[in-house]
């Protein structure tokens, strides 16, 4: 009753503002775009903390270790909690996702990280 296998999606943006929560369960990774897409679109995340999540800023409250299934428990009852009981501070954590991607992954930042990498050779 609480899960939905969707299949393919092809609006991605549209899917992830009709979520209340992303989680991303990986044993390993490289950086998650998925995280990221999430959270240009404001949408909450969970995510393990795997290879460079921590690039995104999340908080601890959103970052479980991997293969921790009570962590990852605690970590969505909180955030239901916050979600049910105080929406001012739910739609903080939303905003500083949306303010996050767009510093880290400006065109401008990617732009300067360039051209820093190959004046460095």
């Amino acid at each position: 009753n609480y899960v939905q296998l969707l299949g393919p999606i092809d609006n991605l943006p549209m899917f992830y503002n009709a979520i209340d929560l992303h989680i991303l369960t990986s044993r390993l990774e490289g950086l998650p775009n998925v995280v990221g897409e999430a959270m240009a679109c404001g949408t909450v995340c969970i995510t393990t903390d795997v290879g460079d999540v921590s690039y995104f800023e999340l908080g601890e409250l959103n970052v479980v270790p991997p293969k921790n299934p009570v962590a990852l428990y605690e970590a969505i009852i909180n955030l239901k909690n916050i979600h049910r009981k105080n929406e001012r501070l739910w739609k903080k954590i939303q905003n500083k996702n949306r303010i996050t991607i767009r510093r880290k992954l400006a065109l401008s930042n990617m732009i300067e990280n360039y051209e820093a990498t190959w004046s460095e050779k």
